[in-house]
């Protein structure tokens, strides 16, 4: 879902955001890449600025998803709503001079500007990075709980684990 832009023109753009949404060929071509069962839609609206050498993007990336429930095997829609804060460059100094990986301050590490290669930047890329953020590996419908049976006529076995071990060891509950 390419959605290339002058740099030049995104430093400049004030206050307007950025607004676009995919497509159906695109919706088609995203849903078979994340290996989704359907995209209905995908939104995004950012906003660009300035900050000294850095270009600063922000927004947020929307989209209704449908997945298969990894325990009920259901299809099922759902939303995904991921924030955008990101930071470009295309001043090394800066990058170099933003990245605050300092050992022993790791709560406070603040990620240097990605590099700004050649005159133009990929918004629609970003987005895609936002989505695959929100999408989830091991997607459950709402409101279906997995329910482990044991082997025991159906009954659900709520003991510990070192309960269900001794058990199996034929230590029991005897001894």
């Amino acid at each position: 879902m390419p959605r290339i832009f002058p740099v030049s023109d995104l430093f400049d753009r004030g206050k307007e955001p950025i607004r676009f949404e995919a497509n159906a060929a695109e919706k088609t071509a995203i849903s078979r890449a994340f290996e989704l069962e359907g995209l209905t839609f995908l939104r995004a609206v950012l906003h660009t600025r300035m900050v000294g050498k850095i270009l600063h993007v922000s927004g947020q990336v929307s989209a209704r998803v449908t997945q298969t429930c990894v325990v009920s095997l259901e299809l099922f829609e759902h939303d995904i709503d991921e924030a955008v804060d990101v930071r470009f460059s295309d001043d090394l100094a800066a990058i170099k001079d933003a990245a605050t990986d300092i050992p022993g301050n790791e709560a406070d590490w603040v990620d240097p500007p990605d590099p700004i290669e050649g005159d133009t930047l990929d918004l629609g890329a970003l987005v895609l990075e936002h989505l695959a953020l929100g999408i989830d590996p091991y997607p459950r419908k709402p409101g279906v709980a997995f329910d482990l049976q044991a082997d025991d006529g159906g009954e659900t076995d709520k003991s510990s684990p070192f309960e269900a071990l001794r058990r199996l060891s034929g230590q029991g509950e005897n001894s």
